[in-house]
């Protein structure tokens, strides 16, 4: 059977047993308060006709859309796949939003030269001297902070250091 063809009517009365579910999944209070306010969310969308489908589920997911911002939908919607996957209908889940990851710092993600000095002589004055390599090695390398471990005392006397990353495994 297909996913658009295929539906199911949701109750009031499972929407109570998600709740239960919920909890022994042994999960935060906050959180069983969220999901069921997401819930009920859905059944407001619902209106009078409680039968559920993937056409269904696609609307309401542009519904979310229009009226929240992405973050709070894909919250709206991580909600609603577990009411789905409680009801045994995974199968009519909702993909969420892909939200591309910003730098943290967009506009000035580069340390200064100045100011890397100034974390360096910090680092010394505190007598952080490893902090401070390990600054004074990603400044001088441009590696990633995940890569450091590949600095030892063996690399660096050998004079050679490889560093395996994400895109060569």
């Amino acid at each position: 059977m297909e996913q658009m063809d295929f539906s199911i009517e949701v109750s009031e009365s499972e929407i109570e047993k998600f709740a239960d579910y919920l909890y022994q999944k042994e999960n935060a209070k906050a959180t069983i308060n969220k999901y069921m306010a997401d819930i009920k969310k859905f059944l407001f969308f619902l209106a009078d006709d409680k039968r559920i489908n993937k056409k269904v589920l696609l609307q309401y997911k542009e519904w979310l859309v229009q009226k929240y911002a992405v973050n709070s939908v894909n919250s709206m919607l991580a909600a609603l796949n577990q009411f789905l996957e409680f009801l045994n209908v995974g199968n009519l889940k909702v993909k969420r939003i892909k939200v591309q990851k910003q730098p943290f710092l967009q506009d000035q993600k580069e340390v200064t030269e100045k100011e890397c000095r100034k974390l360096i002589a910090t680092a010394m004055a505190e007598g952080k001297e490893q902090l401070a390599l390990c600054i004074e090695t990603i400044a001088c390398t441009g590696i990633r902070i995940s890569e450091i471990k590949y600095f030892t005392v063996e690399r660096v006397k050998s004079g050679k250091i490889e560093i395996y990353n994400k895109a060569c495994k």
